[in-house]
């Protein structure tokens, strides 16, 4: 099963894949799926993508899975990957030279961390929302499955969390975004030749 799961999402990426600019050929790319409960994907740096098989509770069908690996390549093709690593580098330095100099105690370089990773991190992850919506729809999968995928998500979690200390942004405002930006995919969509192959999971 776990044979027919991975061919299931190499599947659906290669179409993904195959529509990025030819900037991105030479990224070694490489899907793995990880048996492990919670509904996740996530990037590495080098074309590396990660997927849980806890991500089929919230994606449903094809077009919504395309959507969570769009999403994932996205970060990876906007830099989003090596900007959040740098980023982070930097804030864990500032904390401890502030925390060295103050004499306080560790809860400094934890909030110098937060005030310079999450909320450049809620912008990628924006970002990738809108970046991944134009991938699956260059691809001929349909957009507005992204709408279920995140109420699902929201679903398996506190939906009422804000965007204060968060990584993510609220699931209101993600909604919110993603309905903004449909139309410009829907019109992609209704223009490409491609449509999405039979990606059939056993």
């Amino acid at each position: 099963e776990n044979l027919d799961i991975q061919t299931f999402v190499e599947c659906i990426a290669d179409q993904l894949i195959d529509v990025l600019p030819d900037e991105f050929d030479g990224l070694d790319w490489e899907i793995i799926v990880f048996e492990d409960e919670s509904p996740n994907a996530y990037a590495l740096m080098g074309g590396k993508i990660g997927v849980n098989t806890g991500i089929f509770k919230v994606a449903e069908t094809p077009d919504a899975l395309a959507a969570v690996i769009g999403h994932e390549i996205a970060h990876l093709t906007e830099d989003h990957v090596y900007e959040r690593a740098q980023r982070h580098l930097a804030g864990e330095a500032i904390g401890i030279i502030g925390s060295a100099i103050t004499r306080l105690p560790s809860t400094t370089r934890t909030a110098t961390a937060l005030a310079f990773t999450l909320p450049f991190s809620r912008s990628q992850e924006t970002d990738a929302d809108i970046v991944g919506l134009r991938y699956m729809s260059l691809a001929g999968f349909d957009p507005r499955s992204t709408i279920n995928l995140w109420k699902n998500m929201s679903a398996q979690g506190d939906s009422q969390r804000s965007d204060f200390a968060s990584t993510h942004p609220s699931d209101s405002r993600r909604l919110t975004d993603l309905v903004l930006n449909m139309t410009d995919s829907l019109v992609i969509l209704s223009k490409t030749e491609k449509k999405a192959d039979s990606c059939i999971r056993n």
